[in-house]
């Protein structure tokens, strides 16, 4: 048989003054009937004040069919209150195939309250699809960033992480087109203050056919203060993709910090990429006194049968009075098989070095 939910809430109650978030809730919702179905209306962990988010597990089991029929599944870790923000809870969403439609799949930090507390940490989202592969469309998205810091110095969140996997024996494909993109970005720092750690995200299509993969924007860089974290797309077919970013966040003004590193991108493909959209993969500019550029990330997209590709930007940031310019990263394009092989501007540069610091240098050659 199939199982269809109304809308499922498990939430900490909010805390007050010097009280304590409760302790975080989840839901589970799972078929194991080969074949059967799930169909759920809105989930939501979301964490009330100082509480933490909750998990979120869904799954279908066979060739069942998840559908969250465009509603929101969120596990938001709750806002401080005079105190850091919680952390967010994890999300698993697993069957035959998965119908997201416009669905916001989101696991983010919590923001920090008062005098300079920071922001919680981001959740993990893995969805898999194991026989027909899976959709999202119009405003869908996933979200795992880290909360924002509150006042004049502490940290964003650390960035959470996605995991998209449709299985070898899947004979459907990956299409992410919903609007909102993939997004695992630090939280924003407020004052010198580093950011937490990096997220990432990461996309394979197993699938023994070959099917085709599409994804709206992917998003990995930092927000004020936090570094890039890394992208990773595999697939056994065809892909299509919007923009890429996984450079490092703006300094903030007035503060002193080296510029923000970004993180890596690594595309490899079985068949044709028919459309790439611009990879932006850059160190930021360090702040204060004598503080370094941020590096440069490595930009890797190896494919079968050709490419029709956008730019791809991998620079060092700019140091200030006599720190060093940031390391340019790298750019490394290979096709094989028939097919022709377009791009738009490749750009790999050291960032400068305007005192007595050292220019940043190149890590390795970039090739096309």
């Amino acid at each position: 048989g199939n199982i269809v939910t109304g809308l499922l809430t498990a939430q900490t109650g909010a805390a007050v003054g010097t009280g304590l978030g409760g302790t975080a809730g989840s839901i589970s919702v799972s078929n194991t009937f080969a074949g059967g179905n799930v169909t759920t209306a809105a989930l939501t962990t979301t964490g009330g004040t100082k509480g933490a988010g909750g998990s979120i597990n869904v799954s279908a089991a066979g060739a069942g069919v998840l559908s969250t029929g465009g509603a929101a599944i969120t596990s938001t870790g709750g806002v401080g209150l005079n105190s850091a923000g919680a952390n967010a809870g994890n999300i698993t969403l697993s069957g035959g195939t998965v119908t997201l439609g416009a669905s916001t799949v989101t696991a983010t930090g919590g923001a920090g309250n008062g005098a300079s507390f920071a922001g919680g940490s981001g959740g993990a989202i893995s969805v898999t699809s194991n026989t027909g592969g899976m959709s999202s469309t119009g405003a869908g998205a996933m979200t795992a960033n880290g909360g924002a810091a509150s006042a004049t110095a502490a940290a964003g969140g650390a960035a959470g992480t996605i995991s998209v996997t449709n299985a070898a024996a899947s004979t459907g494909t990956i299409s992410l087109a919903g609007t909102g993109g993939l997004n695992a970005r630090t939280g924003v720092s407020t004052g010198t203050t580093a950011a937490g750690a990096a997220g990432s995200i990461t996309v394979n299509n197993n699938a023994t056919a070959a099917t085709t993969t599409t994804l709206a924007a992917l998003n990995t860089s930092g927000q004020a203060n936090g570094h890039g974290g890394l992208v990773s797309i595999t697939t056994t077919g065809t892909l299509s993709a919007s923009t890429i970013g996984t450079g490092g966040g703006t300094v903030n003004a007035l503060s002193t910090l080296d510029g923000r590193d970004a993180g890596n991108v690594t595309i490899s493909t079985g068949a044709a990429i028919t459309a790439l959209g611009a990879i932006t993969a850059s160190g930021t500019a360090g702040v204060g006194t004598n503080q370094n550029g941020g590096a440069g990330g490595t930009v890797s997209v190896t494919t079968v049968g050709g490419m029709a590709g956008g730019a791809m930007t991998a620079s060092g940031g700019a140091a200030v009075g006599t720190g060093n310019g940031g390391n340019a990263g790298r750019v490394v394009v290979a096709n094989s098989g028939t097919g022709n092989l377009t791009t738009g501007a490749l750009t790999v540069q050291t960032g400068n070095a305007p005192g007595a610091g050292a220019a940043g240098s190149f890590n390795a050659t970039s090739s096309v």
